[in-house]
């Protein structure tokens, strides 16, 4: 086991919060929980402050990356809200 940090980027670590919302939003199969969509809200509002707070600093790949994720979280949660 070494002890050297993980190698973690932009790109990974917006995915890997991506990950935790489609979770929290779930595949529509069963009513969403309220509060896991409280979370899915949350993060989603954090991925839209990384995105404003890196405007300038990413690079293209980046940028869309972060877009699309974006676009696709909010189609998601609004789905699931209302069918909540």
């Amino acid at each position: 086991m070494t002890n050297s940090p993980a190698n973690v980027t932009f790109s990974s670590f917006i995915t890997s919060l991506y990950a935790s919302t489609v979770h929290y939003i779930g595949d529509g199969s069963i009513k969403t929980n309220p509060k896991e969509l409280e979370m899915a809200r949350q993060t989603i509002d954090l991925i839209v402050i990384l995105e404003e707070k890196t405007k300038g600093n990413l690079d293209k790949e980046e940028e869309r990356l972060v877009a699309q994720l974006c676009h696709d979280l909010r189609v998601r949660y609004v789905k699931a809200r209302d069918a909540s």
